[in-house]
């Protein structure tokens, strides 16, 4: 019988020499499938992940552009009832003094809300292209 390797596996019983034959042919392919295997399921949720992020962020812009419009719509409404109070209103002048200065004091709020609004529009509208 011969020294080293050859040797050794010549002396081992048959046996152990089916399962030190069989053990890698068996290991290594369970391996790289499970390895391989691993990678496609995490690129797999990577990907629905991404596709479930973009439609909720679409369906939250959609639903921020929806709330925008029904604010502008509502500022509008209140800005048209402003105008037709001030038109409507026939006060002493001291009152009208007053008067005048809470319907501009309003004013400047509704056209306030609208151009943050315009321009949160804007912003969202760039993010989304």
């Amino acid at each position: 019988m011969g020294n080293g390797i050859k040797g050794w596996f010549g002396r081992l019983p048959i046996r152990r020499k089916i399962i030190l034959i069989f053990m890698p042919l068996i290991i290594f392919p369970l391996l790289a499938l499970g390895l391989l295997s691993g990678e496609m399921f995490s690129r797999s949720v990577i990907e629905k992940t991404k596709n479930n992020v973009r439609d909720e962020s679409r369906l939250i812009l959609s639903q921020i552009d929806s709330i925008v419009k029904n604010t502008e719509s509502s500022a509008n409404i209140m800005l048209t009832d402003i105008n037709r109070l001030y038109d409507e209103r026939s006060a002493a002048p001291e009152a009208l003094v007053e008067e005048k200065f809470r319907i501009s004091t309003l004013l400047i709020i509704v056209l306030a809300l609208m151009f943050s609004f315009a321009i949160a529009r804007m912003r969202w509208k760039l993010e989304e292209s």
